[in-house]
């Protein structure tokens, strides 16, 4: 019976929430397959999840653009019009055929797959290019889409050899005849960042890139290996990291 008014309740609740934190509307947030359950979980912030999943440098250009007010995604450069605010620095792992006796994976005796699809791949291939030049991975030049899902498990099981998991997530379940291991020496990390413009100063705005950074951020930041790490050169976040370490 008064189900109905709890209801009403709540929703007053956090809509008045939403004025005190400066909002005058809904923020529009688009993402890539990552998608943290504490950025949309404020009840101060009205988020609405933009249900286009598409590639970093396509997410980040709509945020440009102002189609998104804000993103998380991937970037290795920095760009003066952009916000970059770090929610996880990711450890990629790499696939190996079960059954090899190595617990961990030296980065040099990794392949690293690119794409020629340039419109979906093209910032994992900046990434994997950027990896290989630095460390003596060996690039391996593909046109099938199989840097994830079922199509990279069949890559890994033909090649025979260790090579690195992108970030891209797919429900598609490892094949028992692979397996994952950390990569050392050093480990390559994948900095997904909430993204918005630099001119953008309306409260609602601010009030995301601080909860993303009181919340979200140092939750994540445990899962950094305490080994060597690698980023890009340009990455946004690459001096903060460091001194971190």
């Amino acid at each position: 019976m008064l189900l109905p008014d709890a209801r009403e309740i709540l929703e007053l609740s956090a809509r008045a929430q939403r004025r005190l934190a400066g909002a005058t509307g809904p923020l529009r947030v688009g993402y890539v397959s990552w998608l943290p359950e504490q950025l949309t979980a404020s009840a101060a912030l009205d988020i609405r999840i933009d249900e286009w999943v598409m590639p970093s440098h396509v997410q980040i250009g709509r945020v440009l653009d102002g189609g998104l007010d804000a993103a998380v995604a991937w970037t290795g450069t920095r760009d003066d019009r952009l916000d970059f605010r770090l929610l996880w620095p990711e450890p990629l792992v790499a696939v190996t055929p079960t059954g090899r006796s190595e617990k961990t994976i030296a980065a040099r005796k990794l392949r690293v797959l690119v794409d020629a699809d340039l419109t979906s791949w093209q910032a994992w291939n900046d990434y994997a290019t950027e990896f290989a030049d630095a460390t003596g991975a060996r690039l391996v030049h593909i046109d099938d889409g199989g840097i994830a899902g079922t199509a990279f498990h069949d890559r890994a099981l033909r090649l025979n050899a260790p090579i690195l998991m992108s970030p891209k997530r797919y429900f598609d379940r490892l094949p028992a005849r692979l397996s994952t291991r950390p990569v050392v020496d050093p480990c390559p990390l994948w900095c997904w960042s909430l993204v918005t413009r630099a001119d953008d100063e309306r409260d609602s705005v601010a009030a995301l890139r601080e909860h993303a950074g009181n919340v979200i951020e140092p939750a994540a930041s445990r899962t950094t290996p305490a080994g060597p790490i690698w980023l890009p050169a340009a990455d946004p976040h690459r001096d903060h990291i460091r001194s971190a370490e």
